[in-house]
């Protein structure tokens, strides 16, 4: 089982994440919201309230654009790998 994360490290991770967009669109893109969900779940409810500050507007979610690279599908990947070994 992973480590719980720390308010420290999610708002590195979303704070690089953010920085990465290459859309303002991609606040609101499956991909992040996807990265978004796993760290929620990869963190300790402290935490949570990183979440909120982030500023998403929910109803406007939307698939995928298929950029090449995604950057946030590739931090959620890399993410998940570092977790994960």
């Amino acid at each position: 089982m992973a480590k719980t994360l720390t308010r420290n490290e999610v708002n590195a991770l979303l704070k690089q994440a953010r920085q990465s967009f290459p859309h303002d669109e991609c606040l609101t893109c499956e991909c992040f919201l996807g990265y978004l969900t796993q760290l929620g779940m990869d963190a300790g409810e402290e935490v949570h309230s990183l979440f909120d500050e982030v500023g998403i507007d929910y109803q406007h979610a939307h698939s995928c654009m298929g950029c090449d690279p995604c950057p946030p599908a590739d931090l959620f990947a890399e993410y998940l790998s570092a977790r994960d070994q």
